[in-house]
């Protein structure tokens, strides 16, 4: 971590790391949701069901804090997802209030879209020099920290 001597002696740097940084997001949110859709779905659906691919059935309300999102808006992408036959629900076996969401059948087929999306998102990374990919995933890893330490102070403490 920098000094208070380093903060200031370089704040434009900073500042257009920053900037640079949202460009990046915004751009790559827009490429993102291309990539999720040529493979066939939101971006939002193909992670519902990828996460019940590799994880096995799980309830709702464990999906929606997986995937970043309220309860209401999985209901939608399961009401969708049931309605197409990729995925069901069951009721928990000792809770009735819980409903379990698990990959129907035709599920399978959407899962390896979302192979194919992690696939182009891999190729774009792989566009950067060995070097490069190995600064960006160190860089990432640090404001990763950063970022999930859960309050501001960690951030002006940084």
């Amino acid at each position: 971590m920098l000094d208070e001597a380093e903060k200031a002696a370089s704040p434009g740097r900073a500042e257009l790391a920053a900037k640079s940084t949202i460009e990046f997001i915004e751009a790559f949110d827009r490429w993102n949701r291309q990539q999720a859709h040529e493979a066939g779905a939101s971006l939002s659906r193909l992670k519902l069901v990828n996460k019940l691919h590799c994880d096995g059935p799980q309830k709702m309300v464990e999906l929606a804090e997986s995937l970043g999102v309220t309860a209401r808006n999985v209901t939608v992408l399961v009401d969708g997802l049931e309605a197409e036959g990729l995925v069901e629900r069951s009721p928990h076996p000792t809770d009735r209030r819980v409903t379990i969401i698990a990959l129907a059948g035709a599920g399978d087929s959407l899962a390896q879209e979302f192979v194919a999306y992690t696939a182009k998102v891999v190729a774009l990374f792989e566009t950067l020099e060995p070097d490069d990919q190995r600064q960006l995933a160190e860089i990432m890893r640090k404001l990763l920290e950063v970022t999930s330490a859960g309050d501001e102070d960690s951030v002006e403490a940084a």
